[in-house]
């Protein structure tokens, strides 16, 4: 049972994190912008992409979405 609520728990932690993405994808990246340097350059340029970034994150959130109805199923 522990692990169904954790699956739970992971599955609305990526769809909150999809849906943020999704409607504020710069400010959102900005907050990921830390650690090596060629790891900033990389959120940088993903930043300057934010349609990308939405499309991106939407899919995220679809998947979350998923993996929540099949943890229900079970």
């Amino acid at each position: 049972m522990v692990g169904r609520r954790f699956k739970e728990i992971a599955a609305m932690a990526i769809i909150g994190e999809g849906i943020i993405g999704a409607l504020f994808p710069r400010r959102h990246l900005h907050l990921w912008k830390f650690g090596p340097k060629k790891y900033r350059k990389f959120i940088e340029a993903t930043a300057r992409r934010p349609n990308l970034v939405r499309i991106a994150a939407g899919a995220g959130a679809g998947l979350g979405v998923l993996w929540a109805l099949r943890q229900i199923s079970r």
